[in-house]
């Protein structure tokens, strides 16, 4: 309403008389009572957005400057940009925070979790490992071959599942082994599924390895248990027939 409001909407600068200063406002008993008798306003904003209106009263009557109108619009303008940028380093700002948050409870969450998170390129190269085997460093697994790690009797049913994730986008699962520092074997299985930046283009793929060898030693053992007990059962039987041979 009144000259803040039609400088607000108008998004450009006026000078008015004293009867317009208050018109159609709810402050024009004020502007009557206060004597004012000229008025200009300058808009504040940028990108089409008006967030602030400057504005000037006097008691005396003036006629429009229009230099001193171009003078003060200059300054806002200069005045709009500054609090422009002001908002675009905060929102940066923010933004930065959000993201060292996101990036800190991945990372937490990464060092936390019992499986191996690994992410390879389209080329096979590792470029992330959540962690490690004791007999392996960072500076020697970032940057080599995945395949490295792997059995080469296992290379090619690997191979083919990473390549065929990389060409159709579905993931797939596997179950590989890799010699510990002890000797033994570990047994693991492995999710691949894509990686995508952004774009529907894939770069590469995630694999969520999950150390399941003592499962394997488990069902081996529940295996042999079970062969004992139907042996142990055979052996009953015949010694049964034996004793008894008319039965």
């Amino acid at each position: 309403q009144g000259l803040l409001g039609r400088v607000w909407a108008g998004r450009s600068p006026e000078w008015l008389d004293a009867p317009a200063v208050g018109a159609n406002s709810m402050r024009a008993p004020f502007a009557s009572a206060a004597g004012l008798r000229a008025g200009f306003a300058v808009p504040l904003g940028g990108d089409g957005e008006v967030f602030a209106v400057l504005e000037f009263c006097s008691c005396m009557k003036r006629e429009p400057d229009l230099a001193l109108l171009e003078l003060l619009s200059t300054a806002g303008s200069q005045l709009s940009a500054q609090v422009l940028e002001r908002r675009a380093e905060t929102a940066l700002a923010l933004a930065d925070r959000k993201t060292l948050e996101a990036q800190a409870s991945l990372r937490s969450m990464l060092d936390n979790i019992p499986d191996f998170v690994i992410v390879v390129d389209i080329t096979g190269a590792i470029r992330f490992i959540n962690r490690l085997l004791p007999q392996y460093s960072m500076e020697q697994v970032v940057g080599s071959h995945w395949l490295s790690y792997i059995p080469t009797d296992q290379h090619i049913a690997v191979s083919a599942l990473l390549a065929q994730v990389l060409a159709t986008g579905e993931p797939g699962t596997c179950e590989l082994t890799t010699p510990a520092p002890d000797g033994s074997q570990r047994w693991f299985s492995s999710h691949i599924g894509p990686v995508r930046y952004g774009t529907d283009d894939i770069a590469g793929a995630v694999m969520i390895a999950r150390d399941i060898t003592e499962l394997k030693h488990a069902a081996a053992q529940l295996i042999a248990s079970d062969r004992m007990a139907s042996v142990g059962l055979l052996a009953a039987g015949v010694a049964h027939e034996i004793n008894n041979p008319l039965a």
